[in-house]
């Protein structure tokens, strides 16, 4: 569990005080600007030392007051690239829930973009940015961005220590999904037998281990798993459905994530383990449709969007509490989006299929909305069960385990 999730009193709506802690194709990049932002460095302590205890009661009593005040719960609009941009899309999130990536657009151009609390929104070249690492560090979209700049090859997801990239690119079969790493380069993961060759990965684990994506099968589009070991699996659909996506996966790539449908059928948000298959999540009252689009480390968090023609509305599931409306969460913790010009009709999106991600834990969701009349990005937080119970143990371990 994280306890750092928490953004500027600038443009969000909050609960309390501002916390006292510090489809399928990839635009061109530019390579002359080069990255203007600087990995933190670290704060642990040298190898074989220990903070004081009476350190580490402080560095408790400040996380407790801080995450007291903020009251667990917040909403920030990230706005746009200054200049000519005038809206933005938010597509990823690191893993510890720090950095926000997407796309900022004016009427001409858009540029990839990486988003924190400290720095606002800085752009980091032409193009999109879909996905970031555990840290931030690295990320990919149109291209690989780390400190030093850009690079090939572009993606859909990263690995946890950005080491594994994975996308699709056009080889001598078709389009394929591919798996790339420093050491071994780009490699195709081939299709599913039986249909037209085009393949997709849109996501991989942590581990860089598992990737998951689209294939195309005798039946038509299918959601797969790929490992080195099993190579490329189909996951099927659900019943009555003869299409699938898959569009994320778990931290272990144990639980995969997407949508089921057909030609003539609204498409269902889907979950799907190795024990119990795919299992349909549903739609939201008023909905037809649903598609889960990111889930958290453990596989116990999904978000992703509920679609009724052009309306659409952000869902959060629980293997506890079911798929409920992010914008309902954040009004039952005291954080109202329509105080701050966001519309609940349009408080998610039914366009880009990578379009929202979650934090490992499974607090910090990003999207896009509709927000004073403008397409805007968005970050919201919201309180994890029995956190402030487990606030000591986290406490404890953040010191350890700061990046």
């Amino acid at each position: 569990m994280r306890t750092e999730h928490c953004f500027p009193a600038s443009r969000t709506v909050s609960t309390g005080r501002t916390l006292l802690l510090t489809s399928c194709w990839l635009p061109t990049v530019k390579r002359s600007a080069p990255w203007a932002w600087r990995p933190q460095t670290s704060t642990r302590p040298c190898a074989g030392s220990r903070p004081p205890m009476r350190a580490v009661l402080c560095a408790f009593l400040v996380l407790t007051t801080a995450c007291t005040a903020y009251g667990g719960a917040s909403l920030t609009g990230l706005g746009h690239i200054p200049g000519d941009f005038v809206h933005s899309n938010g597509y990823g999130v690191s893993g510890d829930g720090s950095v926000v990536v997407g796309t900022s657009a004016s009427s001409t151009t858009r540029h990839a973009f990486r988003w924190t609390r400290a720095g606002g929104m800085v752009s980091i070249g032409d193009g999109i940015a879909l996905d970031a690492n555990d840290d931030g560090s690295v990320i990919v979209g149109s291209a690989r961005w780390t400190s030093t700049g850009a690079s090939e090859p572009g993606g859909y997801g990263v690995s946890g220590d950005g080491s594994v990239v994975v996308g699709s690119r056009i080889s001598a079969s078709g389009l394929e999904a591919f798996r790339w790493t420093s050491t071994g380069g780009m490699v195709g993961l081939s299709d599913l037998p039986g249909g037209e060759f085009e393949s997709y990965a849109f996501d991989v684990s942590r581990d860089g281990a598992v990737v998951v994506g689209t294939g195309t099968s005798a039946s038509g589009r299918e959601a797969f798993r790929w490992t080195s070991a099993g190579g490329m699996l189909g996951l099927g659909v659900l019943p009555g459905h003869t299409l699938s996506r898959a569009f994320a996966a778990s931290g272990d790539g144990s639980v995969v994530v997407g949508g089921s449908g057909n030609s003539t059928s609204e498409e269902i948000a889907f979950r799907w383990t190795s024990t119990g298959g795919m299992v349909g999540l549903g739609a939201l009252p008023g909905y037809s449709q649903s598609v889960a689009r990111g889930v958290n480390g453990d596989g116990s968090v999904i978000v992703g969007t509920c679609q009724n023609g052009v309306l659409a509305d952000t869902f959060y599931w629980t293997s506890d509490g079911g798929m409920q409306r992010l914008w309902d969460i954040l009004v039952a913790n005291g954080v109202d989006p329509a105080a701050d010009g966001w519309r609940r009709e349009f408080f998610g999106t039914n366009g880009d299929v990578l379009d929202m991600d979650v934090s490992l834990d499974g607090t910090v969701i990003v999207g896009t909305g509709m927000r004073n009349g403008m397409v805007e990005a968005f970050a919201a937080v919201i309180p994890e069960p029995a956190s402030l119970s487990l606030l000591g143990v986290s406490g404890l371990a953040l010191l350890r385990r700061r990046r």
